[in-house]
């Protein structure tokens, strides 16, 4: 429920894993619109998403590409 920073999202995007992640602070930060939100205490919202996920591609593909752009501002340059 509490993530400090939100780095496993970006790491998951800049290798194009489509994200599905927490709605609250960082994470919910760090993804912006690259991901599926959701509320952590809800197990429906989880499941619901996870089968999004499982059965559509064009939403997977969509993730991914927007995750790849959202990743680049979390480079080690971006940093630097």
């Amino acid at each position: 429920l509490a993530e400090g920073f939100g780095l496993p999202v970006a790491e998951a995007m800049t290798l194009g894993c489509p994200v599905l992640c927490s709605n609250r602070g960082a994470v919910a930060e760090v993804a912006g619109e690259a991901a599926i939100l959701v509320d952590p205490e809800q197990r429906h919202e989880i499941a619901a998403a996870i089968a999004r996920l499982e059965k559509d591609d064009r939403l997977c593909g969509r993730l991914r590409a927007a995750g790849f752009a959202r990743g680049r501002m979390f480079t080690q340059d971006v940093y630097a």
